[in-house]
């Protein structure tokens, strides 16, 4: 049985992201009742601006209020918006932000997603959420494994494309020395003269005793993070001067350790460049949606195709959709479409676990905000 690390730092290094799931936006289909109140705005991480989002928030839910009242429900905007109005004095929570928030409130519900996307000043309020701007957070996406090593630190961490958390590093060696203390005096001169910095590694001239010291360096670390994983199949990347790369691959277990290392003294390197490095990576493992378009294109003729957004949203009310596209910029405003209709698409595409895949804006023949491959 695969295991997974049991212990993650406490909030992200790219900001505070609350990863989006499937099940996260199928959840948003749960209760029937009326009404169904969406809040989305931009926020921002860092800078003077994180003084502003509270401050929209406010502005939003007191459109929402007038929203609420002038569909007669009056005496239901406390119970509906009380949630979302104590976060505007939470002064912890807006240092913690991402690049957007996502509010839901229902009789059923009440949620609030930070989400890495810029998200459009909005305020719904109807039967049904307003999922579609985040349609662009449900593909492309899976867990990947990012093991930071030098001579003088390890770090691990398991990411996604949007996310990036650091682990407890558990039973592996937090650096040479630490791996190496119980060694013999003679061994542990060995292993000193490796160290002083890590330029000799991208030269040459590694004596044999460096390289022995390095492995067992090496084989410290695999044995720790296999102790700590066990046969773990999320793919591996490595950010380590390019001499250990070789020699890590001869002694891991790792079932999937990425081809292409992360080449350099990872000690410096912010999470986010890594992540970002990392990613590149790994992308194509992950790129679902795009195996997914050329199926659509291959498939254009048939009838196995939805063309149009109202063809798809019929067809995933009846459980037929395997996988609906959508616009990753659906304009609530554009009289070409029901905008409604795009989030019943998406979330009757989900509860009958189809696969929904944002598309760039205009990919949609004739400009519909939606297209569908279907089981049958």
């Amino acid at each position: 049985m695969e295991q997974h690390a049991a212990v993650a730092a406490d909030r992200s290094t790219l900001g505070d992201v609350d990863p989006v799931t499937r099940d996260d936006i199928r959840a948003l289909a749960v209760g029937p009742h009326a009404p169904k109140v969406s809040i989305h705005l931009p926020t921002h991480r860092m800078g003077a601006e994180v003084r502003q989002d509270p401050v929209q928030l406010r502005k939003l839910l007191d459109r929402a209020t007038e929203r609420l009242v002038e569909d007669g429900y009056r005496d239901d905007v406390d119970l509906l918006l009380g949630p979302a109005r104590a976060l505007l004095d939470d002064a912890a929570f807006w240092q913690h932000q991402s690049d957007g928030l996502a509010v839901f409130a229902s009789p059923e519900l009440h949620r609030h997603l930070r989400v890495p996307i810029q998200l459009s000043p909005a305020v719904h309020v109807g039967d049904t959420f307003r999922v579609a701007p985040l349609a662009p957070l449900l593909s492309g996406d899976g867990e990947f494994l990012l093991l930071a090593l030098s001579q003088n630190d390890v770090r691990l961490f398991a990411g996604t494309r949007s996310t990036m958390r650091q682990l407890d590093t558990g039973p592996i060696p937090t650096s040479m020395a630490v791996a190496l203390e119980h060694e013999d005096p003679e061994r542990q001169l060995q292993a000193r003269s490796v160290g002083g910095g890590e330029a000799m590694y991208h030269g040459h001239g590694v004596g044999e005793h460096d390289k022995a010291a390095v492995e067992r360096y090496l084989r410290a670390v695999e044995h720790g993070l296999h102790d700590l994983l066990g046969t773990d199949r999320r793919p591996l990347v490595l950010a380590c001067v390019g001499y250990y790369v070789p020699i890590f691959r001869s002694v891991s277990r790792q079932v999937d350790v990425v081809e292409l290392a992360i080449e350099g003294n990872p000690d410096h390197a912010k999470p986010l460049e890594l992540h970002a490095a990392a990613w590149e990576r790994v992308r194509d493992r992950f790129d679902t949606g795009r195996r997914a378009w050329a199926r659509y294109r291959e498939a254009l003729g048939t009838p196995n195709v939805s063309r149009t957004l109202t063809d798809a949203a019929a067809r995933a009310a009846e459980g037929r959709v395997d996988t609906l596209f959508v616009s990753d910029h659906v304009d609530p405003d554009d009289d070409r479409y029901d905008a409604v209709e795009v989030d019943r698409a998406i979330l009757a595409t989900l509860a009958a676990s189809g696969e929904v895949v944002a598309v760039p804006a205009g990919q949609l023949p004739g400009g519909e905000a939606a297209a569908a491959i279907l089981r049958y």
